[in-house]
């Protein structure tokens, strides 16, 4: 049997700002390799391709409940390379760790908004850069 978990305290680090942010929600908009062109003139039939063999991170987009006190910190990591951490919630509440992913990537855009009667809320693009890895959460 599968041992799903909710997505309750979910956290973004980044490394070198010394930032942590609790998570609303993430997503990355796709890992993806590039098509090369194979086709010469020679060529008939379809066009020919391979798959390039560099990977490409792509974006991950986070939402976040908006402190007001964090933008400043956050203008100060836009374009900075840094080790980025995405904590996840631990599998059994008795873990000694949580599982996480880090890779290398920089903070690309920033944007938020309000709403009466609402949170301010703010969406997060960091671009990956470099490989993406997963740490298992460890038992005790």
């Amino acid at each position: 049997m599968a041992n799903f978990k909710e997505g309750i305290g979910c956290t973004l680090g980044f490394g070198t700002s010394s930032i942590t942010l609790n998570l609303f929600d993430v997503s990355l908009d796709g890992v993806s390799h590039s098509d090369i062109a194979t086709h010469d003139q020679s060529t008939t039939g379809y066009i020919t391709y391979v798959a390039s063999t560099l990977t490409e991170g792509g974006t991950m987009s986070f939402n976040v409940n908006w402190e007001l006190y964090d933008h400043v910190a956050l203008e100060g990591a836009l374009g900075v390379s840094q080790t980025i951490t995405i904590t996840l919630p631990k599998v059994n509440s008795g873990d000694a760790t949580a599982p996480s992913y880090s890779f290398t990537g920089y903070l690309n855009n920033i944007s938020q908004s309000a709403q009466i009667g609402d949170l301010i809320k703010g969406t997060l693009q960091i671009k990956v850069a470099d490989d993406i890895t997963f740490v298992d959460g460890a038992a005790v």
